[in-house]
């Protein structure tokens, strides 16, 4: 049967403006992968071939700064193997760091490749300052074009050093087995790099670090610091600073804790072994005198402190002593992440940790691997 229907009427040019041409369809078609992956939120990583339109991995918080950590760590491991006596700790610490740092890059997914690259950490050191929002001196500026390791810089140079130094000849030239042989580490710049982690420029680059990382970061400069003097070149620290910083509230307190348990722990012990007791005592108080002379304030100290334990003799005084300097470590440390974005809180903090620490090895509390950290 024929169909007798009247035939389609003509498209208006209404009609066909409102009908995509063959160009649209074809653009919208190679746009919708793009769009599937960007909400998918597709990085790639910073190794692989440029894809345009796909942007490249971006560095995590910090990650310029936890890489330079995570190559002290290492170099400074290498360093030490060998050295004698307060050596063999150094070596030991150095292990552990370098552990963590690694476990910490790995949970961040960090690329193998990054640890390897010094452009691309130089890259990442500058977007990491850049975020950290923090304004720091011209030489902390500079240094961040290195990876963020003006502590590792002296490092890299010590360790330089010390592989020039470690040839040694011998009557054919070589050892028995064909090997080549190889000196002692160089102790003197071992303790060098070590000391190079509180360096002004060191400290400054730290204060650029988030709050999250700083206290990692700060404890492992604060054992450096540590080991560079058992080591035989103590650092030198900056000059005090005139004002409070950030973390000098939280400093007097722990510093007026720990004064009233030397003084229970000094009355408990006979007046001829009190030396001791009393040489920490005068620190303790003199570091809260310059406190308090800078401005900071806690408020109007409490009478006393709970006790421990019972201290009632002379041994339970010593281990009042060690628990005060125990405590006061990881209470100092507790405020570093106050300090972050203020050159003046993060040296002071990591100083106080340092001297600390110091304190306590005469007390037989041992050095950590991250000092000031409460695990």
């Amino acid at each position: 049967m024929v169909d007798r229907s009247s035939p389609p009427a003509p498209l208006t040019p209404r009609d066909v403006a409102g009908v995509p041409s063959r160009r649209a369809l074809l653009t919208a078609a190679s746009l919708a992968p793009l769009a599937l992956l960007t909400a998918c939120r597709v990085r790639l990583e910073d190794d692989a071939p440029r894809v345009p339109l796909i942007p490249t991995r971006e560095p995590t918080e910090d990650e310029a700064l936890l890489l330079a950590a995570w190559r002290a760590s290492t170099d400074l491991g290498r360093m030490t193997t060998g050295l004698a006596g307060d050596g063999v700790t150094a070596s030991r610490l150095h292990a552990v760091q370098a552990r963590t740092f690694d476990q910490v890059l790995r949970d961040r997914r960090v690329p193998d490749a990054q640890r390897t690259s010094p452009a691309a950490s130089s890259t990442a050191s500058s977007t990491a300052a850049s975020s950290a929002g923090s304004t720091v001196s011209a030489a902390a500026t500079g240094s961040s074009a290195s990876a963020a390791s003006s502590a590792g810089s002296t490092v890299s140079a010590a360790s330089s050093a010390s592989a020039s130094a470690s040839a040694v000849s011998t009557p054919n030239g070589s050892t028995p087995n064909g090997s080549t042989p190889t000196a002692p580490p160089d102790r003197t710049a071992v303790a060098r790099a070590e000391a190079g982690a509180v360096s002004p420029a060191a400290l400054a680059e730290l204060a650029t670090a988030h709050a999250g990382q700083l206290p990692l970061l700060a404890s492992f400069a604060a054992c450096r610091a540590r080991l560079a003097a058992v080591l035989g070149a103590p650092p030198s620290w900056p000059a005090w600073g005139e004002t409070a910083s950030p973390a000098d509230a939280g400093l007097l307190a722990a510093h007026r804790r720990a004064r009233y348990h030397l003084e229970v722990a000094a009355a408990r012990t006979p007046a001829e072994a009190r030396a001791p007791f009393a040489t920490e005592l005068d620190r303790v108080a003199g570091v809260v005198v310059r406190l308090k002379s800078r401005g900071a304030s806690t408020g109007a100290p409490p009478a006393g402190y709970p006790l421990p334990f019972p201290v009632r003799d002379a041994a339970a005084a010593r281990r009042l002593v060690t628990h005060a300097l125990t405590t006061l470590e990881t209470a100092c440390g507790t405020t570093w992440s106050a300090g972050s974005g203020s050159s003046e809180a993060v040296t002071t903090t990591t100083r106080l940790v340092v001297d600390t620490v110091t304190a306590g090895a005469a007390w037989g509390v041992p050095l950590r691997a991250f000092p000031g950290l409460s695990s």
